[in-house]
């Protein structure tokens, strides 16, 4: 059985199967609870093959909702701690001792630039092309690689570090059970994202309420799928509501 973060997220995917759980219309894709929880699982073993060990910090500085997700909950399901920035600083990598690093298609330049200047050994970049033109590593490569058992985390590993300061497995999901206080999520619920990716965990612990809890996420639009929960930037401020 899974533990810590991976097994509250992903541990009930099977209920909803083939039922979307993000759909991201930027990058016109959607992916069911069961093939977002496998892509982690995977992505996750493909980063222990290539040498992530238990407790290491893995930087996210991606340019998508969905790319963001994925990299945070691959890294935790490794064993790592996922670090989400806003910018790939080349300060905050070494205040981290980074080695590895997730960007997305317009950053993948400057995810490389920052990797150089600091300790980073590999940056693994989704959307193809662009990051493999830097010398990044395809996103895709990390699923080709043989399965093989991941770490057992303990509540008080860190599964996080984020701008407001480091998430246990225990806090991370402690922090989902607060916020799920607030709006009450279940499975009929469609949750609007526009919230960028940052250095916060905000983002990371909302969907791992909405995939714990059945919900779909949805990103880049999709207003028009009856959505029930908007996260939205209003006047500077990140706000969450039911509609």
């Amino acid at each position: 059985m899974e533990s810590g973060v991976t097994g509250a997220v992903f541990g009930r995917s099977a209920l909803w199967a083939d039922r979307p759980a993000l759909i991201d219309f930027g990058e016109g894709r959607a992916v069911s609870h069961e093939t977002l929880a496998a892509t982690v699982r995977r992505a996750a073993t493909g980063l222990v093959r290539r040498g992530t060990r238990p407790g290491q910090t893995a930087a996210v500085c991606t340019d998508g909702v969905s790319g963001h997700l994925t990299a945070v909950f691959a890294i935790v399901a490794a064993g790592g701690v996922a670090l989400p920035l806003g910018v790939p600083d080349p300060a905050e990598l070494l205040a981290h001792d980074v080695r590895l690093m997730f960007t997305g298609e317009s950053r993948a330049a400057e995810a490389v630039s920052a990797a150089e200047a600091s300790r980073v050994r590999q940056v693994v970049s989704f959307g193809g092309g662009p990051g493999r033109e830097h010398g990044a590593t395809e996103f895709e490569v990390l699923l080709g690689l043989d399965p093989l058992p991941l770490p057992v985390a303990a509540a008080r590993d860190p599964a996080v570090v984020a701008e407001e300061g480091e998430l246990s497995h225990d806090g991370f999901t402690e922090a989902m059970a607060l916020l799920d206080g607030h709006v009450s999520l279940d499975e009929h619920d469609v949750v609007l994202v526009d919230w960028p990716p940052s250095g916060s965990a905000d983002l990371a612990v909302l969907g791992g309420l909405a995939f714990a809890k059945g919900a779909v996420l949805v990103t880049g639009g999709g207003r028009e799928l009856g959505v029930t929960v908007a996260a939205v930037v209003e006047c500077g401020k990140r706000g969450l509501r039911r509609i």
